[in-house]
């Protein structure tokens, strides 16, 4: 399949560092022209298709098969610079077309790396610039059932916050017509530094598609993305739920 790179609207917004507290370090909405490159099948979707589902608002949007010997769907985002992150909240919105692959990935932005496993759920990777590059793992639906996470055919909200202080991790869940709300918290997070070390990301795969000749590891994710937010700040529940709904009306938080 031939690579396909397309300019087209969307918005990478990186936030001054003065604006560090409740205003999102790297901000990913997919409205406006940017320099994100789509690969591989992946593309903007029409207006409405985003998580508002109002005109101007879009969606990463890429159908994709893991263990395809075919070069997969991704965007690469150019300079996805947070680095050095005592306290850090990602936020996202992700709308799955069919069940999720095993090893399916959301985003993988160095610092923070987000892959799907069938008996736990999303599990994110968090980790910075340290001799030990797997960082620490949040199994997000470790020893429950994967329940909401799994669901097909809806915008599901989802947020990660990290505090280096207390070494704790917290994840919530949210959807288009639900309040985000705690799921699970994490204790003696063994993460070594801060959070950071991310130049280049990838939305809906990892970086293999940059690999000549393309690998079977690819591990696209098929489906849309949408609102993917890092803030460098560890966000309460109040503050997440008020970036959940900005997402709703398509406004930035």
């Amino acid at each position: 399949m031939k690579k396909q790179l397309l300019a087209l609207s969307t918005t990478l917004v990186l936030t001054a560092a003065a604006l560090a507290g409740t205003k999102p370090e790297v901000t990913l909405d997919f409205n406006k022209e940017s320099s994100v490159a789509f690969e591989n099948g992946a593309a903007l979707g029409p207006e409405g298709s985003g998580v508002s589902g109002k005109s101007g608002d879009r969606a990463y949007v890429a159908k994709g098969t893991i263990g395809s010997t075919d070069p997969q769907p991704g965007a690469i985002v150019q300079d996805m610079m947070f680095d050095d992150l005592d306290k850090m909240t990602l936020t996202f919105w992700y709308k799955a077309d069919d069940a999720l692959a095993q090893n399916a990935s959301l985003l993988n932005f160095g610092g923070a790396y987000m892959i799907w496993d069938g008996k736990s759920g999303w599990t994110a990777r968090l980790g910075g610039k340290t001799d030990k590059p797997f960082g620490s793992w949040v199994r997000i639906g470790e020893k429950g059932p994967v329940g909401p996470w799994s669901a097909t055919g809806e915008w599901i909200f989802g947020a990660i916050s990290w505090n280096s202080e207390t070494k704790t991790a917290t994840v919530y869940q949210g959807a288009k017509d639900g309040a985000a709300t705690l799921q699970r918290a994490f204790a003696n997070m063994p993460i070594e530094g801060n959070i950071g070390g991310g130049t280049v990301g990838m939305i809906g795969n990892t970086q293999q598609p940059k690999v000549n000749p393309p690998m079977p590891s690819d591990r696209p994710f098929s489906g849309s993305i949408d609102n993917v937010n890092v803030f460098r700040a560890e966000l309460s529940e109040s503050e997440i739920e008020a970036v959940r709904a900005a997402g709703v009306e398509n406004k930035t938080p």
